[in-house]
């Protein structure tokens, strides 16, 4: 339910489309940078909560979805704050309710 509730709040508070970077993990200690344009954050109900918000990004030519605290939004863009606001509660607030419901 928090989960819909942040997706919806984001969804009006976000300039769409935005450029942003997707830190895609390859291994544990490395990962890959691509540009990409946020379309959508999507509805937390299509996967499992423990995911977070996944969004809707153009990568390579084609729409797919990933997670929302893998992204970076350059600091002068109006939504760099919302992105950074979704990453502090997604890794500090909301990620120790989830390990204490397992």
């Amino acid at each position: 339910m928090t989960l819909r509730r942040y997706q919806q709040f984001l969804n009006r508070m976000l300039s769409f489309p935005f450029e942003a970077v997707y830190h895609e993990p390859v291994s544990p200690l490395e990962d890959i940078s691509h540009a990409v344009v946020v379309v959508a954050v999507v509805d937390p109900d299509n996967y499992p909560e423990a995911e977070g918000l996944n969004c809707r990004v153009i990568l390579g030519g084609g729409a797919v979805e990933v997670p929302l605290v893998d992204l970076e939004v350059d600091p002068h863009s109006q939504n760099f704050e919302f992105i950074e606001d979704y990453w502090y509660w997604a890794w500090n607030g909301q990620r120790r309710d989830f390990s204490r419901d397992r």
